[in-house]
């Protein structure tokens, strides 16, 4: 017998259901209707208007649907009437009512010329009902397969179905590897609004940020969209990247239809400069891949984005300003959240017994308030929950503790599997597959007696549970399952001396200064304690002495250096400080320089020669370029002092408008890769200053003032324009021109309450 393309048995009762609404969605239109849990009163679904011809059947039908949805789990059933006897009194109540037409029966069961004909015999005898279809398991097949955006739209096909005969020869060659590691995710994978909504930002603009704190489904939901867009050859190749200078590397200015995956973009636990540093740099390129028609996904946890973008100009990457592209996926919806848990626990690996256990908990455990996709997950690994006490207070305690839970999922691992994990750590996540022998740190065999044929036989027994295969530029990495568990580990080595001692040791310097920290008020960092400082520095001393080891440095020190730790820097490496700071200050530009440097000042540690050095940058920068933003920059208002301040203003009102007009002109010379709309908008600023120190001066008319003003502001506009004009390959550089066709996938379904899925986990140990 003829097994299916899609396995629908394994879906799931609701989750086929919702298959089918999903069609009847894409493929009547919104006016469709699908009923919510509980007494359907025969009918699933109910529609009121025409069905286009070939749809259910060869001719056109016009009037009032009813549908309803019969599933089984078993595979190889076959349906009969008996499966739909019960339902005839409701069809009759039906049409007394409503007055329906037409009943359509859904059914993944194995559906026989005779047994369909019988099903049509008894319901065509109800008075009213003119056409009674059975639609089986072979036209869901052939449906999906003539509708492709039903596998985008309902990506758990994907993980249940066959892919060999889902994909063809041409995605199957490109992305066979990928989707290996994407179809374990698939399975359990629920459409949720953020999903659609991804979609949607993609399709209209190009680019979509993926926002939520740890475990909520950023990376499943990437990871979903990059396999569907593959497979159904939306896009012609996919790359995933962590890193700006890989983006750099492939990004090839000809190609116009590629996707392009940031996990983690700013970093994955905090913040990280470096990387930072790096985005801002190739922000133009990606603006310009976005313009040539290429799609880009950001994902990040919610505080580091909002850091990074407090610094970001909107006119280096505007899209990251764009409020329809920033999609928060921790926004679940109750069902969302039901449909999550029944998936992992239908799909986990827990015995039968063991989901029958959980199944009167479950309800409450989906309303939870800390309830998130990855904790979900756990609950259904024996890997993770196999010692959690079945009742309602333990499943509370499960989610309302996870990081405390999972460290006790560590500390109950042997000695090889530990070592196993705090290499990948001291790796930056991203540990080489296979492990060879110059990855295998000797501060690891001095903390754990291990060999490297056991550090290999470790990773995989933990792989699937807590550590995964990621691939990048062609290469095969170990890494952490979860983002999260990161979080977990450093707070499980920040709680041993001789385990930050290691880490410090074996890290190289981007990982320190990436999860490390001095100020005991840090999360998400190791804490370092006094007694190692000597050894951070002798680590953070050991890089070449360049720029952006200088600022990777002033970050670090600032954020994570508490006053303590600068005095001691002082007094005992006075020379690093100056290391530090003396190769930023000729950049105007770094406010990570001010910032540091304003602090130092404060605690009365910053080198006479440094601070003088600053104040003249300052001005002379102010005084050539026209740049007064240091009025609204408390570090550089510092720095400067009040005398210095005022002496900048009085030059401003000395000079006026021929000086203006001195400085649009050096602007105007600048070279086509040099100039930026951003250097002129500093000059609108610069004059509403003027205006201010104007309006203080009472020889000064309110009808001059405007007149001077309003010929500097048209001085300034005039050349911006005139530079927009010159130069308008570049202005993609600056305003990305999106001209995408738009289709919203998102579909209005009927809100549900969670205390309405009694039956929702029915057969979820089935």
């Amino acid at each position: 017998m003829r097994m299916g393309k899609y396995n629908l048995h394994n879906l799931g009762w609701k989750n086929f259901e919702n298959l089918v609404c999903t069609i009847m969605q894409h493929v009547l239109g919104i006016t469709f209707t699908p009923f919510s849990e509980g007494m359907d009163g025969g009918r699933d679904g109910f529609y009121w208007g025409a069905a286009k011809e070939g749809l259910f059947t060869d001719a056109s039908l016009q009037g009032k649907f009813a549908f309803q949805c019969k599933h089984t789990s078993k595979l190889q059933e076959s349906f009969s009437f008996s499966v739909v006897k019960n339902e005839l009194p409701k069809v009759r109540k039906l049409v007394d009512e409503q007055a329906i037409e037409h009943y359509i029966i859904f059914t993944n069961l194995k559906v026989s010329a005779l047994s369909e004909a019988e099903t049509k015999k008894k319901f065509l005898e109800i008075k009213g009902i003119q056409t009674c279809i059975v639609l089986g398991e072979e036209w869901f097949d052939n449906t999906i397969d003539t509708n492709p955006i039903l596998r985008r739209l309902v990506p758990r096909l994907y993980g249940i179905g066959d892919l060999s005969q889902i994909l063809d020869e041409r995605a199957r060659e490109q992305s066979h590897a990928e989707l290996e590691l994407f179809q374990i995710n698939v399975t359990t994978f629920v459409s949720t609004r953020a999903y659609q909504d991804a979609l949607t930002a993609l399709d209209q603009h190009g680019f979509v940020v993926l926002l939520g704190p740890p475990s909520v489904g950023k990376t499943s939901i990437a990871a979903t969209i990059c396999m569907t867009s593959k497979v159904e050859n939306d896009i012609d190749e996919v790359y995933v990247f962590n890193r700006a200078e890989q983006f750099e590397t492939h990004w090839n200015p000809s190609e116009t239809n590629c996707l392009y995956w940031i996990d983690d973009v700013f970093g994955v636990t905090s913040l990280e400069h470096r990387a930072f540093i790096d985005w801002m740099r190739v922000f133009r390129k990606l603006n310009a891949a976005i313009t040539k028609g290429n799609k880009i996904i950001f994902t990040s946890r919610n505080y580091i984005f909002s850091e990074a973008r407090e610094t970001i100009k909107q006119g280096d990457f505007p899209l990251l300003f764009h409020s329809q592209v920033i999609i928060n996926v921790a926004d679940l919806t109750p069902m969302e959240k039901t449909m999550i848990l029944y998936n992992h626990i239908k799909c986990g690996n827990l015995s039968k017994v063991r989901k029958t256990e959980l199944k009167p908990f479950l309800i409450d455990v989906a309303s939870h308030s800390s309830f998130t996709p990855e904790m979900a997950r756990r609950l259904g690994s024996t890997f993770f929950s196999s010692s959690l006490k079945i009742s309602k207070e333990g499943v509370q305690h499960f989610f309302e503790h996870p990081t405390s839970y999972f460290e006790d999922v560590i500390s109950t691992l042997n000695t090889r599997e530990k070592a196993a994990l705090v290499l990948i750590l001291l790796h930056n996540n991203l540990l080489p597959s296979p492990v060879a022998d110059d990855s295998f740190l000797a501060c690891i065999m001095s903390a754990y007696p291990v060999k490297l044929s056991e550090i290999r036989h470790a990773l995989d027994y933990m792989h699937g549970d807590l550590v995964k295969h990621v691939r990048q530029s062609n290469q095969i990495y170990w890494s952490l399952h979860h983002p999260s568990m990161i979080d977990s580990l450093l707070h499980i080595l920040s709680s041993r001396i001789e385990m930050v001692e290691l880490y410090l040791r074996g890290a190289d310097f981007n990982t320190v200064i990436t999860n490390t920290t001095c100020r005991d008020d840090t999360q998400h960092k190791i804490f370092i304690p006094q007694s190692l400082w000597p050894l951070l520095i002798e680590k953070l001393s050991k890089q070449p002495q360049e720029w952006i080891t200088a600022d990777n440095l002033a970050y670090y020190v600032n954020l994570e250096g508490s006053d303590v730790f600068l005095h001691w820097l002082q007094s005992a490496h006075k020379s690093f400080l100056l290391r530090i700071v003396k190769p930023l200050v000729l950049d105007i530009e770094n406010k990570v320089c001010w910032s540091l440097s304003a602090r130092l000042l404060k605690l009365d540690i910053l080198d006479e020669g440094v601070h003088s050095q600053l104040i003249d940058i300052i001005k002379q920068h102010a005084k050539e370029w026209g740049d007064f933003s240091f009025v609204s920059n408390p570090d550089l208002l510092y720095i400067l002092g009040e005398e210095e301040v005022d002496h900048l203003k009085q030059f401003l009102y000395i000079m006026g408008r021929d000086w203006f007009s001195y400085v649009i002109k050096k602007i105007g010379d600048y070279s086509e890769e040099e100039w930026s709309p951003g250097d002129l908008e500093k000059l609108f600023e610069t004059a509403t200053l003027y205006e201010s120190i104007l309006q203080l001066d009472k020889t000064w008319s309110d009808m001059d003032i405007e007149d001077e003003l309003e010929y500097i502001f048209n001085l300034i506009e005039k050349s911006k324009t005139k530079h927009i004009r010159n130069n308008a390959k570049k202005i993609w550089d600056y305003y990305p021109i999106s001209d995408y066709s738009y289709q919203s996938h998102s579909t209005e379904l009927t809100p549900v309450k969670v205390t309405q899925f009694d039956c929702f986990f029915e057969d979820v140990d089935q």
